[in-house]
């Protein structure tokens, strides 16, 4: 089968998301299963990497967003895609099905943490409201045109599902099926961190939530838990000033970006994982950590209750309360066997998140195109 897989950014860049990765690894198992996949990112330079399973192709990506789709039309004319399936993830499908000269299959997959509504448009007599209105919601609308055009609709959560429904961006009887993310094995750790206690993985990003995290550790007694936060993103120089304002100096480091080996020796040597987002949809650094072993800490939000049960593979509490995150971290830091239960029940857990089941679906969800 010929699989043509579309992401604006791509997995190296560093201001890459969840989607962005889950794109890799879908396309890596299905070259891996036989399939003729190509992927198509956008970016700045070079793939880095001369051995992908896939063939890979670089776009110019745009700044004013809008502009993107352009570049992804034009290379979806290009092709010839006769007979296959092009899998966008997100708004560069919109101008697709205006481009292509040869009848394809159009899957679009949304992985937006919280989209925002559409049913909000001011009516036509408020001409300069409405006009703000399309302005500001430019790309949430060319996601709708992406996910209308579509022959097939995909969410990687009931809650996502669930969103794009209630916000208007399909009709309320329009079929969307859900397709779990899976999580990769970890790659064998040598020797683990030793000093690692708290651990979040993340994009330095507001909908993450980190603020949060520094107040609810600001507020926990002393001595304070060590936090490891990995990633990058905007948001870092206001948090490394949030920490030193909190008096956090010693107990937070600011990890960037690691590649997965690195990251395996710190959830390895972990106690616990916290993930505080005030909005997610499947994020897959839980179910990283998960295979890791480790008792979760997340807030109430997206997807993640589709990951973790509450009480069974760890705690979840309200987003934006920072006393409610710190009794919970407060609760695992102090009981070892909670930490055991949540733990193991966590790696049981996201042994049904597969790559390997995603591409199952997918491939029975294509055989209908």
């Amino acid at each position: 089968m010929r699989v043509v897989y579309t992401s604006v950014l791509n997995p190296w860049d560093q201001r890459h998301g969840g989607g962005q990765r889950a794109v890799h690894e879908l396309a890596c198992v299905m070259a891996g299963r036989g399939h003729d996949v190509d992927v198509v990112y956008s970016g700045i330079g070079a793939i880095p990497y001369d051995d992908l399973p896939y063939r890979a192709h670089m776009l110019p990506h745009h700044e004013r967003l809008y502009l993107n789709p352009l570049e992804f039309a034009r290379l979806v004319r290009r092709e010839e895609l006769a007979g296959g399936i092009v899998h966008a993830n997100g708004y560069e499908a919109a101008l697709f099905r205006y481009t292509t000269r040869e009848r394809v299959g159009l899957v679009v997959t949304s992985h937006h943490p919280d989209p925002p509504t559409l049913r909000d448009i001011p009516g036509h007599l408020n001409v300069v409201k409405r006009a703000r209105w399309l302005r500001r919601k430019i790309i949430p609308l060319l996601e709708r045109v992406a996910l209308r055009s579509a022959d097939l609709v995909t969410s990687p959560s009931r809650y996502g599902a669930a969103c794009l429904r209630e916000r208007g961006y399909l009709g309320a009887d329009a079929r969307i099926d859900v397709v779990h993310n899976g999580v990769p094995s970890l790659p064998s750790v040598r020797a683990r961190e030793l000093d690692v206690e708290l651990v979040c993985v993340a994009r330095l990003d507001h909908h993450k939530g980190i603020d949060v995290l520094l107040r609810a550790l600001s507020v926990l007694a002393s001595p304070k838990p060590r936090l490891d936060i990995v990633g990058s993103g905007l948001e870092e120089g206001a948090l490394r000033c949030l920490a030193n304002e909190l008096n956090l100096n010693g107990r937070v480091r600011f990890r960037g970006q690691l590649g997965r080996s690195d990251m395996a020796a710190i959830l390895a040597g972990a106690i616990a994982f916290v993930l505080p987002s005030r909005s997610d949809n499947l994020p897959l650094a839980v179910l990283e950590a998960m295979q890791a072993g480790l008792p979760i800490v997340a807030t109430r939000v997206g997807g993640i209750p589709e990951e973790v049960r509450d009480g069974v593979e760890g705690l979840l509490v309200p987003s934006e309360d920072p006393v409610s995150l710190a009794d919970a971290l407060a609760r695992v830091l102090g009981d070892s066997g909670l930490r055991l239960r949540l733990g193991m029940a966590a790696r049981e857990r996201a042994a049904m998140f597969t790559w390997k089941r995603a591409a199952e679906r997918y491939e029975s969800l294509y055989a209908l195109l």
